[in-house]
Protein backbone atom coordinates (compact mmCIF):
# COMPACT_ATOMS: atom_id res chain seq x y z
CA UNK A 1 0.00 0.00 0.00
CA UNK A 2 0.82 3.46 -0.83
CA UNK A 3 2.27 6.00 2.77
CA UNK A 4 1.51 9.04 1.75
CA UNK A 5 -0.53 8.84 4.80
CA UNK A 6 -3.42 11.59 3.72
CA UNK A 7 -5.26 12.04 0.37
CA UNK A 8 -8.28 14.20 -0.99
CA UNK A 9 -10.68 12.28 1.17
CA UNK A 10 -8.71 12.70 4.14
CA UNK A 11 -6.77 11.08 6.68
CA UNK A 12 -5.59 6.89 5.72
CA UNK A 13 -6.06 5.19 8.71
CA UNK A 14 -5.42 1.55 7.67
CA UNK A 15 -5.65 -1.76 10.22
CA UNK A 16 -3.16 -2.69 11.91
CA UNK A 17 -3.18 -5.50 10.74
CA UNK A 18 -3.16 -4.66 7.37
CA UNK A 19 0.28 -2.33 7.80
CA UNK A 20 1.47 -5.20 9.63
CA UNK A 21 0.96 -7.64 6.71
CA UNK A 22 2.38 -5.11 3.85
CA UNK A 23 5.52 -4.72 5.96
CA UNK A 24 5.76 -8.78 6.08
CA UNK A 25 5.47 -9.00 2.06
CA UNK A 26 8.11 -5.93 2.52
CA UNK A 27 10.90 -8.18 4.16
CA UNK A 28 9.92 -11.51 2.11
CA UNK A 29 10.33 -9.28 -1.09
CA UNK A 30 14.17 -8.45 0.13
CA UNK A 31 15.09 -11.68 2.17
CA UNK A 32 12.81 -14.25 0.10
CA UNK A 33 9.48 -15.78 0.47
CA UNK A 34 10.77 -18.57 2.86
CA UNK A 35 11.59 -15.80 5.96
CA UNK A 36 9.73 -16.89 9.16
CA UNK A 37 8.60 -13.82 10.41
CA UNK A 38 6.43 -14.92 13.75
CA UNK A 39 7.39 -12.22 16.42
CA UNK A 40 9.62 -14.67 18.25
CA UNK A 41 12.26 -14.09 15.75
CA UNK A 42 15.02 -10.95 14.98
CA UNK A 43 12.62 -10.16 11.72
CA UNK A 44 9.48 -10.54 13.61
CA UNK A 45 10.29 -7.68 16.30
CA UNK A 46 11.65 -5.41 13.54
CA UNK A 47 8.76 -5.77 11.56
CA UNK A 48 6.53 -5.68 14.67
CA UNK A 49 8.30 -2.42 15.12
CA UNK A 50 7.89 -1.33 11.60
CA UNK A 51 4.67 -1.96 11.86
CA UNK A 52 3.92 0.45 15.21
CA UNK A 53 6.08 3.02 13.73
CA UNK A 54 3.63 3.07 10.95
CA UNK A 55 0.45 3.03 12.57
CA UNK A 56 1.64 5.78 15.29
CA UNK A 57 2.11 7.68 11.86
CA UNK A 58 -1.26 7.98 10.82
CA UNK A 59 -3.19 8.12 14.40
CA UNK A 60 -0.79 11.22 14.65
CA UNK A 61 -2.00 12.51 11.39
CA UNK A 62 -5.68 11.66 12.23
CA UNK A 63 -5.48 13.33 15.86
CA UNK A 64 -3.52 16.59 14.12
CA UNK A 65 -6.35 16.61 11.02
CA UNK A 66 -9.61 15.99 14.00
CA UNK A 67 -8.45 19.28 15.66
CA UNK A 68 -9.67 21.07 12.83
CA UNK A 69 -12.94 19.99 13.62
CA UNK A 70 -14.79 21.95 16.13
CA UNK A 71 -16.83 19.55 18.08
CA UNK A 72 -13.06 17.21 18.82
CA UNK A 73 -10.61 19.67 19.15
CA UNK A 74 -9.14 20.27 22.45
CA UNK A 75 -6.48 22.07 23.95
CA UNK A 76 -4.87 24.83 22.57
CA UNK A 77 -6.67 24.05 18.59
CA UNK A 78 -10.16 24.31 20.28
CA UNK A 79 -9.21 27.57 21.71
CA UNK A 80 -7.55 28.69 18.86
CA UNK A 81 -11.16 27.72 16.80
CA UNK A 82 -12.92 29.71 19.63
CA UNK A 83 -10.63 32.94 18.89
CA UNK A 84 -12.47 33.41 15.57
CA UNK A 85 -15.50 33.94 17.61
CA UNK A 86 -13.85 36.13 19.93
CA UNK A 87 -13.79 33.97 22.86
CA UNK A 88 -11.54 33.10 25.50
CA UNK A 89 -11.16 29.85 27.59
CA UNK A 90 -12.77 30.99 30.91
CA UNK A 91 -9.63 31.14 33.94
CA UNK A 92 -9.76 29.41 37.09
CA UNK A 93 -10.46 31.40 40.38
CA UNK A 94 -9.63 31.46 43.74
CA UNK A 95 -12.22 30.61 46.67
CA UNK A 96 -12.17 33.66 48.57
CA UNK A 97 -13.32 34.01 52.72
CA UNK A 98 -13.88 37.35 53.26
CA UNK A 99 -14.03 39.59 56.28
CA UNK A 100 -12.42 37.03 58.30
CA UNK A 101 -11.64 38.03 61.72
CA UNK A 102 -8.43 38.12 63.19
CA UNK A 103 -7.97 39.12 67.45
CA UNK A 104 -4.45 39.13 69.52
CA UNK A 105 -2.28 41.54 70.82
CA UNK A 106 -3.16 45.08 69.61
CA UNK A 107 -0.48 46.68 67.64
CA UNK A 108 0.54 43.55 65.77
CA UNK A 109 1.15 43.49 62.55
CA UNK A 110 0.07 40.55 60.34
CA UNK A 111 1.49 40.43 57.38
CA UNK A 112 0.05 39.19 53.92
CA UNK A 113 0.56 35.40 53.08
CA UNK A 114 -0.27 34.97 56.61
CA UNK A 115 -1.97 31.16 56.20
CA UNK A 116 -5.15 29.84 58.39
CA UNK A 117 -6.57 25.91 57.66
CA UNK A 118 -9.72 25.08 57.42
CA UNK A 119 -11.20 21.77 59.08
CA UNK A 120 -10.67 19.65 56.35
CA UNK A 121 -7.42 20.50 55.97
CA UNK A 122 -7.47 22.87 53.04
CA UNK A 123 -5.06 25.89 53.55
CA UNK A 124 -6.16 29.92 52.92
CA UNK A 125 -3.88 32.98 53.02
CA UNK A 126 -4.54 36.70 53.87
CA UNK A 127 -4.28 38.81 50.81
CA UNK A 128 -2.96 41.99 52.47
CA UNK A 129 -1.23 43.04 55.40
CA UNK A 130 -3.22 44.42 58.14
CA UNK A 131 -2.41 46.03 61.78
CA UNK A 132 -4.44 45.08 64.87
CA UNK A 133 -6.58 47.52 66.40
CA UNK A 134 -6.16 49.03 69.94
CA UNK A 135 -8.87 46.30 70.50
CA UNK A 136 -6.48 43.63 69.24
CA UNK A 137 -8.68 43.24 66.26
CA UNK A 138 -9.03 43.27 62.85
CA UNK A 139 -10.39 41.49 59.46
CA UNK A 140 -9.13 40.70 56.21
CA UNK A 141 -9.41 38.62 53.43
CA UNK A 142 -8.36 35.50 52.73
CA UNK A 143 -7.76 33.78 49.58
CA UNK A 144 -7.30 29.87 48.66
CA UNK A 145 -4.03 29.05 48.17
CA UNK A 146 -5.15 26.88 45.07
CA UNK A 147 -7.85 27.45 42.10
CA UNK A 148 -11.01 26.32 42.03
CA UNK A 149 -14.09 25.24 44.41
CA UNK A 150 -12.50 24.83 47.57
CA UNK A 151 -14.92 24.68 50.33
CA UNK A 152 -14.56 27.31 53.46
CA UNK A 153 -17.88 26.92 55.81
CA UNK A 154 -18.25 29.61 58.00
CA UNK A 155 -16.67 29.01 61.57
CA UNK A 156 -14.13 26.72 60.48
CA UNK A 157 -10.70 28.46 60.03
CA UNK A 158 -7.90 27.87 62.32
CA UNK A 159 -3.87 29.76 62.33
CA UNK A 160 -1.73 27.47 60.65
CA UNK A 161 1.23 27.23 62.89
CA UNK A 162 4.38 27.39 60.63
CA UNK A 163 3.14 30.89 59.65
CA UNK A 164 1.56 31.57 62.70
CA UNK A 165 2.66 35.62 64.04
CA UNK A 166 3.80 36.74 67.74
CA UNK A 167 0.59 38.72 68.73
CA UNK A 168 -2.07 37.13 66.59
CA UNK A 169 -4.21 34.75 68.39
CA UNK A 170 -7.42 33.61 66.56
CA UNK A 171 -8.76 33.31 63.27
CA UNK A 172 -12.32 32.94 62.54
CA UNK A 173 -14.18 33.41 59.37
CA UNK A 174 -18.20 34.34 59.72
CA UNK A 175 -19.16 33.90 56.28
CA UNK A 176 -18.80 31.00 54.12
CA UNK A 177 -16.15 31.26 51.30
CA UNK A 178 -17.24 32.51 48.28
CA UNK A 179 -16.23 29.61 45.91
CA UNK A 180 -13.80 30.08 43.30
CA UNK A 181 -14.06 27.33 39.66
CA UNK A 182 -12.11 25.49 37.82
CA UNK A 183 -10.60 26.40 34.45
CA UNK A 184 -12.92 26.12 31.69
CA UNK A 185 -12.65 22.59 30.33
CA UNK A 186 -12.95 21.70 26.24
CA UNK A 187 -16.31 20.29 27.09
CA UNK A 188 -17.79 23.30 28.36
CA UNK A 189 -15.51 25.74 25.64
CA UNK A 190 -17.19 23.35 22.79
CA UNK A 191 -20.59 24.04 24.16
CA UNK A 192 -19.68 27.70 24.81
CA UNK A 193 -18.90 27.78 20.84
CA UNK A 194 -22.10 26.04 19.60
CA UNK A 195 -24.36 28.18 21.87
CA UNK A 196 -22.56 31.55 20.64
CA UNK A 197 -21.87 31.26 16.62
CA UNK A 198 -24.37 33.96 15.88
CA UNK A 199 -22.02 36.28 18.45
CA UNK A 200 -21.47 38.55 15.75
CA UNK A 201 -24.86 38.88 14.48
CA UNK A 202 -27.69 40.89 15.86
CA UNK A 203 -31.54 40.99 15.57
CA UNK A 204 -32.41 37.68 15.49
CA UNK A 205 -32.60 34.86 17.70
CA UNK A 206 -29.93 33.28 16.97
CA UNK A 207 -27.72 36.44 17.92
CA UNK A 208 -29.84 37.32 20.69
CA UNK A 209 -28.90 33.90 22.18
CA UNK A 210 -25.38 33.85 21.40
CA UNK A 211 -24.64 37.50 22.87
CA UNK A 212 -26.28 36.16 26.39
CA UNK A 213 -24.14 33.14 26.26
CA UNK A 214 -20.99 35.13 25.82
CA UNK A 215 -22.05 37.28 29.10
CA UNK A 216 -19.52 35.84 31.77
CA UNK A 217 -21.06 33.59 34.16
CA UNK A 218 -24.32 32.44 32.00
CA UNK A 219 -23.82 28.65 31.99
CA UNK A 220 -27.97 28.19 30.61
CA UNK A 221 -31.12 29.67 29.27
CA UNK A 222 -34.24 29.31 27.75
CA UNK A 223 -35.62 32.04 25.02
CA UNK A 224 -38.64 32.57 23.27
CA UNK A 225 -40.50 35.51 21.23
CA UNK A 226 -44.02 36.06 20.13
CA UNK A 227 -44.41 37.32 16.95
CA UNK A 228 -47.93 37.52 16.37
CA UNK A 229 -49.69 41.18 16.66
CA UNK A 230 -51.80 39.04 19.66
CA UNK A 231 -50.94 37.94 22.95
CA UNK A 232 -49.65 34.32 23.68
CA UNK A 233 -51.18 32.57 26.61
CA UNK A 234 -52.57 34.70 29.80
CA UNK A 235 -50.94 35.92 32.92
CA UNK A 236 -53.95 36.46 35.25
CA UNK A 237 -53.18 38.28 38.63
CA UNK A 238 -55.74 37.92 41.33
CA UNK A 239 -56.49 40.38 44.29
CA UNK A 240 -59.17 39.11 46.44
CA UNK A 241 -59.90 35.51 48.03
CA UNK A 242 -59.69 33.78 51.06
CA UNK A 243 -56.94 31.40 50.10
CA UNK A 244 -55.85 32.87 46.72
CA UNK A 245 -55.15 36.53 46.82
CA UNK A 246 -52.36 38.09 45.04
CA UNK A 247 -52.02 35.00 43.44
CA UNK A 248 -50.90 34.71 39.95
CA UNK A 249 -51.85 32.06 37.28
CA UNK A 250 -50.44 31.73 33.78
CA UNK A 251 -52.60 29.51 30.97
CA UNK A 252 -50.96 25.97 29.94
CA UNK A 253 -52.89 25.36 27.36
CA UNK A 254 -50.99 26.18 24.00
CA UNK A 255 -52.41 26.38 20.16
CA UNK A 256 -55.23 27.81 18.74
CA UNK A 257 -57.98 27.98 21.71
CA UNK A 258 -61.71 28.52 20.68
CA UNK A 259 -63.26 29.85 23.92
CA UNK A 260 -65.57 27.45 24.91
CA UNK A 261 -64.89 24.45 22.76
CA UNK A 262 -60.82 24.24 23.67
CA UNK A 263 -59.75 23.15 26.87
CA UNK A 264 -58.16 26.21 28.73
CA UNK A 265 -56.15 25.05 31.57
CA UNK A 266 -54.29 26.94 34.16
CA UNK A 267 -51.39 26.62 36.76
CA UNK A 268 -49.78 28.41 39.40
CA UNK A 269 -47.51 30.66 37.57
CA UNK A 270 -43.30 31.70 38.20
CA UNK A 271 -44.07 34.81 35.53
CA UNK A 272 -45.29 38.06 37.16
CA UNK A 273 -47.90 40.16 35.81
CA UNK A 274 -46.32 42.88 32.99
CA UNK A 275 -46.65 46.23 33.78
CA UNK A 276 -49.79 47.84 33.66
CA UNK A 277 -49.20 49.98 30.94
CA UNK A 278 -48.11 46.97 29.01
CA UNK A 279 -50.53 44.10 30.49
CA UNK A 280 -52.49 43.26 27.87
CA UNK A 281 -54.54 40.84 30.31
CA UNK A 282 -57.60 41.92 32.44
CA UNK A 283 -56.99 41.30 36.71
CA UNK A 284 -59.25 38.89 38.95
CA UNK A 285 -61.37 40.09 41.55
CA UNK A 286 -61.38 36.07 42.68
CA UNK A 287 -60.86 32.64 41.29
CA UNK A 288 -62.21 28.95 41.96
CA UNK A 289 -60.75 26.41 43.90
CA UNK A 290 -63.27 23.41 42.25
CA UNK A 291 -65.72 23.38 40.03
CA UNK A 292 -68.71 25.70 40.20
CA UNK A 293 -72.28 26.76 38.44
CA UNK A 294 -71.27 29.98 36.28
CA UNK A 295 -74.55 31.91 37.61
CA UNK A 296 -75.65 33.96 40.78
CA UNK A 297 -73.54 36.28 43.41
CA UNK A 298 -73.72 34.18 46.35
CA UNK A 299 -70.43 31.87 47.79
CA UNK A 300 -70.20 28.85 46.55
CA UNK A 301 -67.93 25.83 47.66
CA UNK A 302 -65.82 25.99 44.30
CA UNK A 303 -65.62 29.77 44.65
CA UNK A 304 -62.43 31.34 46.44
CA UNK A 305 -64.85 34.59 47.92
CA UNK A 306 -66.17 34.78 51.51
CA UNK A 307 -68.96 37.02 50.78
CA UNK A 308 -71.32 37.84 48.46
CA UNK A 309 -69.88 39.27 44.78
CA UNK A 310 -70.60 42.39 42.83
CA UNK A 311 -71.87 42.65 39.34
CA UNK A 312 -69.55 42.24 37.05
CA UNK A 313 -66.76 41.23 38.51
CA UNK A 314 -64.13 39.69 36.80
CA UNK A 315 -63.60 36.16 38.13
CA UNK A 316 -61.13 33.63 36.98
CA UNK A 317 -62.16 29.98 36.42
CA UNK A 318 -59.73 27.60 36.71
CA UNK A 319 -61.23 24.25 38.12
CA UNK A 320 -64.55 23.72 35.69
CA UNK A 321 -64.81 19.74 35.20
CA UNK A 322 -65.44 20.73 31.83
CA UNK A 323 -61.97 22.36 31.09
CA UNK A 324 -63.58 24.15 28.05
CA UNK A 325 -65.80 26.23 30.73
CA UNK A 326 -62.66 27.81 32.31
CA UNK A 327 -61.37 31.34 31.18
CA UNK A 328 -62.68 35.32 32.55
CA UNK A 329 -65.87 35.84 33.36
CA UNK A 330 -68.01 38.54 34.57
CA UNK A 331 -70.40 37.58 37.61
CA UNK A 332 -73.86 38.53 36.96
CA UNK A 333 -77.43 37.52 39.64
CA UNK A 334 -78.28 35.38 36.65
CA UNK A 335 -76.19 33.52 34.47
CA UNK A 336 -72.27 34.72 33.87
CA UNK A 337 -70.78 35.99 30.67
CA UNK A 338 -67.58 35.88 29.03
CA UNK A 339 -65.40 38.48 29.88
CA UNK A 340 -64.11 40.03 25.94
CA UNK A 341 -60.99 39.12 26.35
CA UNK A 342 -62.21 35.70 26.19
CA UNK A 343 -65.38 36.09 24.10
CA UNK A 344 -67.82 32.71 23.46
CA UNK A 345 -66.22 31.20 20.10
CA UNK A 346 -63.28 33.95 19.85
CA UNK A 347 -59.89 32.55 18.82
CA UNK A 348 -57.04 33.29 21.36
CA UNK A 349 -53.45 32.40 21.55
CA UNK A 350 -52.44 29.64 23.76
CA UNK A 351 -49.05 29.51 25.60
CA UNK A 352 -45.56 29.01 24.22
CA UNK A 353 -44.83 25.60 26.10
CA UNK A 354 -46.22 26.93 28.90
CA UNK A 355 -44.98 30.73 28.98
CA UNK A 356 -47.34 33.35 27.92
CA UNK A 357 -45.74 36.29 26.04
CA UNK A 358 -47.47 40.03 25.09
CA UNK A 359 -47.55 40.75 21.30
CA UNK A 360 -44.57 41.46 19.06
CA UNK A 361 -41.80 40.56 22.05
CA UNK A 362 -39.26 38.32 23.02
CA UNK A 363 -38.37 36.43 26.27
CA UNK A 364 -35.61 35.26 28.07
CA UNK A 365 -35.07 33.14 31.51
CA UNK A 366 -31.27 33.37 31.90
CA UNK A 367 -29.21 31.61 34.90
CA UNK A 368 -25.93 33.27 35.51
CA UNK A 369 -24.47 36.28 35.44
CA UNK A 370 -25.19 39.84 36.58
CA UNK A 371 -28.04 41.71 35.87
CA UNK A 372 -27.05 44.79 33.93
CA UNK A 373 -24.59 42.27 31.80
CA UNK A 374 -27.36 39.98 31.26
CA UNK A 375 -29.65 43.72 30.23
CA UNK A 376 -26.84 45.27 28.29
CA UNK A 377 -26.57 41.55 26.16
CA UNK A 378 -30.26 41.86 25.36
CA UNK A 379 -30.42 45.80 24.41
CA UNK A 380 -27.50 45.23 22.08
CA UNK A 381 -29.16 42.38 19.97
CA UNK A 382 -32.71 42.85 20.13
CA UNK A 383 -34.60 44.44 17.09
CA UNK A 384 -35.95 47.76 17.86
CA UNK A 385 -40.11 47.82 18.25
CA UNK A 386 -40.18 44.46 20.36
CA UNK A 387 -41.67 44.28 23.63
CA UNK A 388 -39.87 42.35 26.59
CA UNK A 389 -41.08 39.73 29.12
CA UNK A 390 -40.23 39.10 32.35
CA UNK A 391 -40.06 39.71 36.53
CA UNK A 392 -36.44 41.13 36.32
CA UNK A 393 -36.24 45.09 35.42
CA UNK A 394 -32.99 46.49 34.88
CA UNK A 395 -32.66 49.87 33.52
CA UNK A 396 -29.72 50.60 30.57
CA UNK A 397 -28.20 53.52 29.10
CA UNK A 398 -27.74 52.64 24.91
CA UNK A 399 -24.39 54.16 24.41
CA UNK A 400 -25.00 55.85 20.72
CA UNK A 401 -28.13 57.70 21.73
CA UNK A 402 -27.71 58.24 25.94
CA UNK A 403 -31.33 57.02 26.18
CA UNK A 404 -32.43 54.71 29.11
CA UNK A 405 -33.99 51.48 28.77
CA UNK A 406 -36.13 49.42 31.00
CA UNK A 407 -34.94 45.88 29.99
CA UNK A 408 -37.01 42.90 31.32
CA UNK A 409 -35.73 39.32 31.18
CA UNK A 410 -36.73 36.05 34.07
CA UNK A 411 -34.39 34.05 35.85
CA UNK A 412 -35.02 30.14 36.36
CA UNK A 413 -36.74 28.99 39.81
CA UNK A 414 -33.72 26.57 41.66
CA UNK A 415 -35.14 23.19 41.84
CA UNK A 416 -32.89 21.21 43.93
CA UNK A 417 -32.54 17.53 43.09
CA UNK A 418 -31.45 14.28 44.10
CA UNK A 419 -30.00 10.93 42.70
CA UNK A 420 -29.80 7.76 44.31
CA UNK A 421 -27.63 5.25 42.17
CA UNK A 422 -27.59 1.32 42.89
CA UNK A 423 -24.66 -0.51 41.38
CA UNK A 424 -22.91 -3.52 41.20
CA UNK A 425 -19.02 -3.53 40.58
CA UNK A 426 -19.03 -5.69 38.24
CA UNK A 427 -14.92 -5.80 36.42
CA UNK A 428 -15.02 -1.86 37.26
CA UNK A 429 -11.95 -1.72 40.31
CA UNK A 430 -12.47 1.58 41.43
CA UNK A 431 -13.99 2.99 44.49
CA UNK A 432 -17.84 3.09 43.21
CA UNK A 433 -18.97 5.27 46.26
CA UNK A 434 -16.62 8.36 45.39
CA UNK A 435 -15.85 7.63 41.29
CA UNK A 436 -19.62 7.40 41.14
CA UNK A 437 -20.46 9.72 42.97
CA UNK A 438 -17.79 12.28 40.75
CA UNK A 439 -19.92 11.27 37.52
CA UNK A 440 -23.37 12.24 38.48
CA UNK A 441 -21.70 15.75 39.45
CA UNK A 442 -19.85 15.74 36.63
CA UNK A 443 -23.33 15.17 34.76
CA UNK A 444 -24.73 17.45 36.99
CA UNK A 445 -22.17 19.85 35.61
CA UNK A 446 -21.67 19.45 32.32
CA UNK A 447 -18.38 17.82 32.52
CA UNK A 448 -19.66 14.76 30.23
CA UNK A 449 -18.24 14.93 26.97
CA UNK A 450 -21.67 16.12 24.56
CA UNK A 451 -23.58 16.49 27.17
CA UNK A 452 -25.39 19.90 28.45
CA UNK A 453 -25.78 18.63 31.91
CA UNK A 454 -28.63 20.52 34.27
CA UNK A 455 -29.63 23.57 31.94
CA UNK A 456 -33.09 25.44 32.37
CA UNK A 457 -35.83 24.12 31.32
CA UNK A 458 -34.06 20.30 30.73
CA UNK A 459 -36.28 17.59 32.36
CA UNK A 460 -34.40 15.27 34.90
CA UNK A 461 -33.94 12.01 33.93
CA UNK A 462 -32.15 9.58 36.04
CA UNK A 463 -30.98 7.42 32.78
CA UNK A 464 -28.52 10.67 31.96
CA UNK A 465 -26.89 9.89 35.79
CA UNK A 466 -26.36 5.91 34.87
CA UNK A 467 -24.63 6.66 31.11
CA UNK A 468 -22.48 9.05 33.13
CA UNK A 469 -21.44 6.83 34.83
CA UNK A 470 -21.14 3.85 32.79
CA UNK A 471 -19.12 6.72 30.80
CA UNK A 472 -16.73 7.45 33.54
CA UNK A 473 -16.73 3.80 34.85
CA UNK A 474 -16.13 1.09 32.48
CA UNK A 475 -17.60 -2.40 33.76
CA UNK A 476 -20.00 -1.28 36.43
CA UNK A 477 -23.24 -2.82 36.32
CA UNK A 478 -25.90 -0.18 36.71
CA UNK A 479 -29.49 -1.98 38.36
CA UNK A 480 -31.08 1.44 38.89
CA UNK A 481 -31.28 5.05 39.34
CA UNK A 482 -33.42 7.31 40.78
CA UNK A 483 -33.61 11.15 41.14
CA UNK A 484 -36.06 13.00 43.52
CA UNK A 485 -36.87 16.61 44.49
CA UNK A 486 -35.15 17.66 47.65
CA UNK A 487 -38.16 19.33 48.70
CA UNK A 488 -40.16 15.55 49.10
CA UNK A 489 -37.98 13.44 48.32
CA UNK A 490 -40.37 10.77 46.68
CA UNK A 491 -37.69 8.83 45.16
CA UNK A 492 -38.41 7.81 40.78
CA UNK A 493 -36.70 6.13 38.18
CA UNK A 494 -38.85 8.42 35.92
CA UNK A 495 -37.97 11.73 34.72
CA UNK A 496 -39.00 14.80 36.95
CA UNK A 497 -40.27 17.52 34.73
CA UNK A 498 -38.85 20.83 34.37
CA UNK A 499 -40.78 24.08 33.00
CA UNK A 500 -38.76 26.22 31.00
CA UNK A 501 -38.43 29.24 33.96
CA UNK A 502 -36.57 26.18 35.92
CA UNK A 503 -33.17 24.92 36.82
CA UNK A 504 -32.57 21.80 38.37
CA UNK A 505 -29.53 22.35 41.15
CA UNK A 506 -27.84 18.75 42.03
CA UNK A 507 -27.64 19.16 45.97
CA UNK A 508 -24.56 16.79 46.69
CA UNK A 509 -25.89 16.06 49.97
CA UNK A 510 -28.47 14.03 48.44
CA UNK A 511 -25.84 11.60 46.09
CA UNK A 512 -26.48 7.91 47.70
CA UNK A 513 -24.71 5.43 46.07
CA UNK A 514 -26.04 1.95 47.00
CA UNK A 515 -23.34 -1.24 46.35
CA UNK A 516 -25.00 -4.58 45.95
Amino acid sequence: MSYTFTNSTGVILADTSDVLADVEEEFKSVYGEDLVTTADTPQGVLIAQETQCRSNVQNNNAQVANQINPNIAGGLFLEAICAFLGLDRSASTYTVAENVALTGVAGTVVPSGTQASTSAGDIFQSVSAVTLSSLGTATVNFQALVPGPVPCPSGTMSIVASTAVLGLETVTNPEAGILGVDQQTDNALRQLRNNTLALQGTNSTQALISGLYAVPNVSSLSFMENTNTAPMGMIVGVTGGTTLTGTTWSMSSMGNIIVDTTDMNFISSLQTVPASSFNPWPTAAFSTTANITLSGLATQTGGDWASSLTDSQIILVKNQTIASQNGLWMAHSGSWTRHSYNASGSTILGSSLGISLIRNSIWACVYGGTDLDVATALLEDKSMGAGWNGATSVSVTEPASGHDYTILFDRPQVVEIGVTATLSQGSNTSDLTSTARQAIIDFANGQIYDEAGLIVGANVSPFDFGAAIASEQAGVKIREMQVALVSNLTWQTTEIPIALNQIAVLNENYIYINIV
